[in-house]
């Protein structure tokens, strides 16, 4: 079988890292599978549009009685991604079926409350939550999806999305619980010991039949309910709804708390025994992704190496997933610790997993696609240079950007030389870190220089295709600096690596 989240892992770093034809197989097979859909939605749900399923098999046959509306919208989103990246109007064409089937499926499931908003009852906050009416992540997904529908739809027919996406119910939110928070300072979780952004956090909705506001991330491992980790972080990942662009906002804020409370990966007595700890969150937690979209540059280094020694238990880098107890019915014991993996000097490492440990693959997509968006952001067609990282580390690499762009940068000690080469005619917005001196714009053939518009701290640049922007500062034209040579050699990257308690590489042994 198919776990649409899980498999969907794999596909979260592919279009940044410019190799989107390994995408094709997979978006192929739900293209392909939307007449199932729709034949679900009809025959199990009695709704029009189309229900895609969180497990389906290979044939596109779905199972039965699932209750998490998602699948179907991050699915639609995911081809629309495809196309945002590369351009081709033809792909669009393809995929638009399967979005605008989606969003007639939540427009059924949506009903007019006596509030004056949309509202939608009786879904999973993903896998595992409890009965939720208002679920924030419907809400999230049901935010992105219209948007583009409306976008691309005839007016007439966007009319019915733009009428349902203006009244859609707000997020509900959330006040903080006894022991998380004291004198405005976290007391648990990965900002234990910082200030709190704003007063209060998300909620994941409201249990069904009976309206208690629900939350999923609490800073004390007690208070929490089995079911898919970090669902308030939905407006985050995978919709794109908040990001950088609404730093300033309340929700902003509000998912920076949750951030905070959210469970470390690896508790402070990851080697020493019978201590207690906060609690901590599953191998494919997108943890780092969520730092990675909000800015938060300090954490996220620390969230990265925590995350990697946790779960890429496996000299090959392989991960596991942990930490619950195989089969047992008591909630608590998901925290019982066993003994796994050497470390370097000969200690057993305090990784915490499973009795039967998972051999997968899942963490390494969200390293992955973490790293591409510590280094660049385009989601929301605006190019973010450096958005979550140090603008004076010693930096490269080479990126695709949403809008048909790619995106090259040698960055070190502030100086900076950036070349972004476009598919299309049209205009170029870009966000660069503040940098201590002043960025040059120009074309990289003829060094004829653009002329740009500023809007607040986007820079917009008007491209033909085939041009090759350069954005570079006085100090790369200097002779004498050589920091940024693209010649310089590097050792080739064959040794035995430790981070904390992974290893990846075995030493040679004859």
């Amino acid at each position: 079988n198919i776990f649409h989240y899980n498999t969907q892992l794999s596909t979260f770093p592919l279009e940044a890292a410019n190799h989107p034809e390994l995408l094709e197989t997979y978006y192929n097979y739900r293209i392909s599978q939307l007449p199932a859909a729709r034949e679900y939605a009809a025959k199990h749900k009695g709704k029009s549009g189309a229900f895609y399923t969180d497990v389906s098999d290979f044939m596109g046959r779905m199972q039965p009685q699932e209750f998490n509306c998602t699948c179907g919208a991050q699915i639609a989103m995911a081809l629309y991604d495809h196309y945002r990246y590369s351009n081709d109007e033809m792909y669009l064409r393809r995929i638009l079926p399967v979005m605008h089937s989606v969003g007639e499926f939540y427009i059924d499931m949506l009903t007019m409350g006596d509030d004056g908003y949309y509202h939608i009852h009786n879904t999973l906050g993903y896998e595992g939550s409890p009965m939720l009416d208002d679920s924030i992540t419907d809400l999230a997904m049901i935010r992105i999806l219209f948007a583009a529908l409306i976008k691309h739809l005839p007016e007439d027919e966007g009319a019915l999305f733009a009428g349902r996406l203006e009244r859609l119910t707000p997020y509900e939110t959330a006040d903080f619980v006894g022991g998380e928070v004291e004198n405005g300072i976290f007391l648990h979780g990965i900002g234990k010991g910082k200030a709190i952004f704003c007063d209060n956090v998300l909620s994941v909705g409201r249990l069904s039949g009976n309206g208690r506001i629900m939350r999923k991330t609490h800073g004390l491992k007690e208070l929490d309910y089995y079911g898919f980790p970090d669902t308030e972080m939905a407006p985050v990942f995978p919709s794109g709804n908040v990001g950088l662009k609404d730093k300033e906002s309340v929700i902003f804020k509000q998912i920076k708390n949750s951030v905070c409370l959210h469970h470390p990966a690896i508790p402070e007595d990851a080697v020493s025994e019978g201590e207690e700890f906060d609690g901590m969150c599953m191998g494919w937690c997108l943890m780092p992704v969520y730092m990675a979209r909000l800015g938060m540059a300090e954490e996220l280094q620390k969230q990265l190496y925590d995350s990697v020694s946790t779960w890429c238990a496996y000299p090959n880098g392989m991960s596991m997933e942990g930490p619950y107890e195989n089969f047992n019915p008591d909630i608590n014991m998901r925290w019982k610790k066993y003994r796994f993996g050497e470390v370097s000097d000969g200690r057993k490492a305090g990784i915490y997993s499973w009795n039967f440990r998972h051999f997968n693959y899942e963490a390494l997509p969200i390293m992955s696609a973490a790293v591409n968006e510590m280094l660049l952001q385009s989601y929301d067609g605006i190019i973010r240079i450096l958005p979550a990282m140090d603008k004076n580390a010693d930096v490269r690499y080479s990126l695709a950007a949403v809008g048909g762009y790619k995106v090259d940068l040698r960055c070190r000690d502030g100086i900076y030389d950036i070349y972004i080469s476009a598919k299309r005619d049209g205009e170029c917005k870009i966000a660069l870190p503040d940098f201590e001196s002043k960025p040059i714009f120009e074309n990289a053939a003829d060094r004829y220089k653009y002329s740009y518009k500023l809007k607040g701290d986007i820079y917009i640049i008007t491209l033909r295709e085939g041009d090759i922007l350069r954005i570079y500062c006085a100090s790369c034209d200097d002779p004498a600096y050589d920091k940024l040579s693209y010649t310089e050699d590097f050792k080739r990257n064959e040794d035995v690596k430790f981070l904390g308690n992974a290893m990846l590489g075995e030493e040679k042994t004859f």
